[in-house]
């Protein structure tokens, strides 16, 4: 048993009180973006979710946004050209190679559409001057079964790193220019991202970096966040030793009120995403 990991998440024993000793060991609920309950079996492991579903790594979407449209988007395939073949004069229009590219994406059970992603899109769009694109994986992160998706982020991750090396090959965009944004699972998957592409990307941030089958329970070669994967990599703890990682794995880390859930302004658990 992970005395830290159960310290943390049984400072509050409503947990345990609630739904017994085995909570945050053996099983634990996690939330999707609207707040519904899903059942995680910590003790499962991805191949057990083999028989789940096709891997869906072709239904990614790469979409650029347009900056005085924050609604409308073109497609880009994996290696940076025109998913729908038009013509290369449609990017140049929307995208500038010289300017700073944020790209964004979502965790479990959630979508490019969801609210995490269109708020930091949006944002962005309306108050700076920079490329603002967006990953949709919501055909492989809308399976239920956690451990399956989690393995997968692997793969997310490496089409990721595909997109940024096809960037730089056709419009000399620079790791210097990126920055990577991603929530609970795809914090790992901007991390995998970045440690795979060719050059160094400049900057990662982590909004809760998913915990399950990264920090606990211990996986042998687990691919996930960590400070090395770009120039600067911030992380940021809200649900920490519960859904989020507890440990400190940026070159910086903030835990705000230290980084427990539930954080001000949220009712509850299961309304922190």
């Amino acid at each position: 048993m992970d005395l830290a990991y159960n310290s943390q998440i049984h400072n509050n024993s409503d947990y345990i009180n609630r739904y017994g000793a085995d909570y945050g060991v053996k099983w634990i609920y996690f939330p999707d973006d609207d707040g519904e309950f899903h059942y995680i079996n910590l003790t499962s492991t991805e191949d057990d979710g083999n028989f789940m579903r096709s891997s869906g790594y072709d239904e990614m979407e790469f979409r650029l946004y347009l900056r005085n449209d924050s609604n409308s988007f073109i497609l880009l395939d994996e290696w940076g050209k025109l998913a729908n073949r038009g013509d290369v004069s449609d990017i140049k229009s929307i995208f500038i190679p010289e300017m700073p590219l944020k790209i964004i994406t979502h965790g479990w059970l959630s979508s490019a559409d969801g609210s995490g992603v269109t708020n930091i899109k949006n944002a962005y769009l309306e108050t700076k001057n920079v490329n603002v694109m967006t990953v949709d994986w919501s055909y492989t992160a809308s399976c239920i079964f956690y451990p399956w998706v989690a393995n997968a982020t692997k793969t997310i991750g490496a089409r990721v790193a595909s997109l940024l090396d096809g960037l730089n090959i056709l419009y000399n965009v620079t790791g210097d220019q990126i920055h990577l944004i991603g929530h609970s699972l795809g914090a790992h998957v901007m991390g995998i991202a970045a440690s795979k592409t060719s050059s160094t990307v400049d900057r990662v941030t982590g909004l809760d970096p998913a915990r399950p089958f990264f920090e606990y329970p211990p996986q042998d070669d687990v691919a996930k966040l960590d400070s090395s994967d770009a120039n600067f990599v911030d992380v940021i703890h809200t649900c920490s030793g519960l859904l989020g990682f507890e440990g400190a794995i940026g070159t910086v880390d903030f835990f705000p009120n230290k980084g427990i859930a539930p954080q001000p302004g949220c009712d509850s658990i299961f309304k922190i995403f």
